[in-house]
């Protein structure tokens, strides 16, 4: 999810940004950015619901990751709730810009695995 808001915040919004890594550790030292002011980051909502609840009570999942494959996706969330549903999930507001970071780099990923 984060990587969904640094994408709208920097190159949907402005056309540049820093990188993902930097983006990340700003967040994570609560250092707010120069390019966006909001009431409220998506990582702060995770911290604060994460602590009323066990992990293994949250299913993260991506909008990349829906486009991409919702079939995977929607076995993921029968899985994750141990029953099935009937349907496809449908898929809307597809947004393929060429600045739109796509995966997040194995850094990034280190430095933000204790949070998820």
């Amino acid at each position: 999810r984060e990587l969904s808001w640094y994408n709208h915040k920097y190159f949907y919004a402005h056309g540049s940004g820093p990188t993902f890594e930097r983006h990340s550790e700003l967040v994570l030292k609560g250092i707010p950015d120069t390019h966006w002011t909001s009431l409220g980051r998506y990582v702060d909502h995770l911290k604060k619901f994460a602590s009323f609840v066990n992990r293994d009570s949250i299913l993260v999942l991506s909008y990349d990751e829906l486009k991409n494959d919702p079939e995977k996706v929607q076995w993921r969330i029968q899985q994750f709730l141990g029953r099935e549903f009937p349907g496809k999930l449908a898929t809307i507001n597809t947004h393929d810009d060429p600045n739109k970071l796509k995966e997040v780099s194995a850094s990034a990923r280190q430095m933000l695995e204790p949070y998820f």
